[in-house]
């Protein structure tokens, strides 16, 4: 932790203009990343190592300690050439933009062609131009949702470009080289709970929601279930369809009807499942207003009445059957209205009356 503060603090000695923008965002693309601020310019590195732009190969210009000169210099790790100097570790790709420019990149190095092992000058470019940076704090805001709508929209042709997916041993891999990741390597990493996680247009999803997009060309409708119990087995044989969010509540209300009553009941200011049943059976069971029994049902089940309440007290008036209690709801709760509609349906038989019997 004290190393990673020390780092921090180089950065900010060397931008002091950034305010903290391109910390985070540094570490997280490049893990040894070091801004090497007051520790090594362009002169030494020249002084000590030979660059060639067309090829991207540093090698030695002088002899040292388990060094020979003309040999090449780095070596690769994690998908990036690094050189030690000093004892001081260094991305290549930065050395060679100190090399042929005079000065650090100021802010991360892309690779042109997504392969971070390709530190030819013309390959490398900033990710963000020197004269925005000030201007990064909208400038992330517009990439960050830039990729929750790409995430949002990740869909099985854009998935099977980016990654192979073995359905006999459940592995994934890169089909390209880019920023974190090596062609042909195993993607993602598993958590602690033991399911495997795979970063994808700035988003983590999870690699068995992955491989059922993969194999079936369509997002799972509810949660992908392990038949073994085993988080990291994604074989597609291993996997199963559970249940969707409505398929859950609707088992939920099956197995736990009081629980889901008492739940509904709370809503309503000194409602209980004793007071409710109380109500009930000074109702005779039925509905207050046309005194017949509930017939809607839900999920197969008869449904309760519905506590009809007062939406300006919040005070409870009854208990109504569902089409009553929508009935009041949609006319307003208003005794005119209703009491219009009442005579608006007895003026209306009347005449219908009247003329049947005129036809008669």
């Amino acid at each position: 932790m004290k190393d990673l503060a020390g780092i921090k603090q180089n950065k900010m000695t060397l931008h002091p203009t950034l305010n903290g923008a391109i910390e985070d965002h540094d570490m997280r693309n490049s893990p040894h990343e070091v801004v090497e601020s007051g520790m090594l310019d362009q002169a030494q590195l020249q002084a000590m190592l030979d660059y060639s732009p067309e090829t991207g190969v540093f090698t030695w210009r002088r002899a040292g300690s388990q060094r020979l000169a003309g040999r090449l210099a780095g070596r690769l790790k994690a998908s990036h050439w690094e050189v030690i100097i000093d004892h001081k570790v260094y991305q290549a790709a930065r050395l060679a933009w100190l090399y042929m420019h005079g000065e650090w990149p100021t802010t991360v190095l892309r690779f042109n062609d997504d392969d971070t092992t390709n530190v030819r000058i013309s390959n490398l470019r900033l990710s963000v131009p020197n004269s925005e940076r000030v201007k990064d704090t909208e400038s992330r805001r517009a990439y960050k949702a830039d990729l929750r709508e790409r995430a949002g929209e990740l869909n099985a042709d854009t998935l099977r470009e980016l990654l192979n997916y073995d359905p006999l041993t459940g592995i994934f891999t890169w089909r390209e080289s880019g920023s974190g990741r090596i062609k042909g390597q195993p993607a993602g990493n598993v958590q602690m709970r033991g399911y495997r996680v795979i970063h994808i247009f700035g988003c983590d999803h999870q690699a068995q929601r992955l491989a059922w997009l993969h194999h079936y060309g369509e997002w799972p409708l509810g949660k992908v279930m392990f038949d073994n119990e085993t988080p990291g087995d994604c074989r597609i044989s291993n996997l199963r369809a559970g249940r969707t969010m409505k398929e859950a509540n609707a088992v939920f209300h099956r197995r736990h009807p009081e629980a889901n009553r008492k739940n509904m009941l709370r809503r309503y200011e000194g409602m209980t499942i004793e007071s409710f049943d109380a109500m009930l059976a000074v109702q005779n069971g039925v509905c207050a207003i046309c005194q017949k029994p509930e017939t809607a049902t839900r999920n197969g089940v008869v449904r309760w009445l519905s506590v009809d309440h007062d939406h300006g007290t919040n005070a409870v008036r009854g208990l109504l059957c569902s089409d009553c209690n929508t009935a009041i709801g949609l006319l307003g709760d208003s005794p005119t209205r209703l009491r219009a509609a009442a005579d608006y349906l007895e003026r209306n038989r009347t005449l219908s009356l009247v003329q049947m019997k005129r036809s008669a």
